[in-house]
């Protein structure tokens, strides 16, 4: 698959309704990050922005991760989103615990329900790490790879 920019003559019929149709789905699509394969076939891959769609609903990581970060027995938290077949995405926790705790996927959905949080917005599965591994812009490709790695 080829990702980036498009190296065809932008003036054959063949290229130009492709290039057409890049340049308005970027602009409508908010982010999205796509790939073409070698039959020009276009796969949407990922999103700029920090939002899991599942099920056609918007999932924001940071609503969740903020109000998560309020639980006692969490020291740092990255929802990220897993490739699912049926709904396009599902929400995942990585979790740093607090010094001495435990915590359980269970607590979590419960401590979300409490708070008033849509269970479609709840995570689906937790990872338990001893740190939230980065890069150096501070975004998390890492975990996005490795959960969907583990399918």
């Amino acid at each position: 698959m080829d990702t980036g920019i498009i190296q065809s003559d932008p003036t054959t019929p063949q290229t130009e309704g492709l290039l057409d149709f890049i340049i308005n789905w970027t602009k409508l699509s908010g982010g999205d990050l796509c790939v073409t394969d070698s039959e020009g076939y276009i796969k949407i891959v990922g999103r700029k922005k920090d939002i899991i769609i599942r099920g056609g609903e918007n999932i924001s990581c940071r609503e969740v991760e903020d109000l998560l970060y309020t639980h006692p027995d969490v020291e740092e938290i990255a929802i990220v989103a897993r490739s699912d077949e049926r709904l396009g995405e599902r929400a995942y926790a990585y979790v740093v615990l607090s010094q001495g705790k435990q915590l359980s996927l269970k607590n979590i959905q419960k401590y979300l329900e409490a708070h008033g949080v849509a269970k479609y917005k709840w995570p689906e599965g937790m990872v338990i790490v001893k740190r939230l591994p980065r890069t150096a812009s501070g975004n998390k490709s890492i975990l996005r790879e490795e959960i969907n790695k583990s399918e």
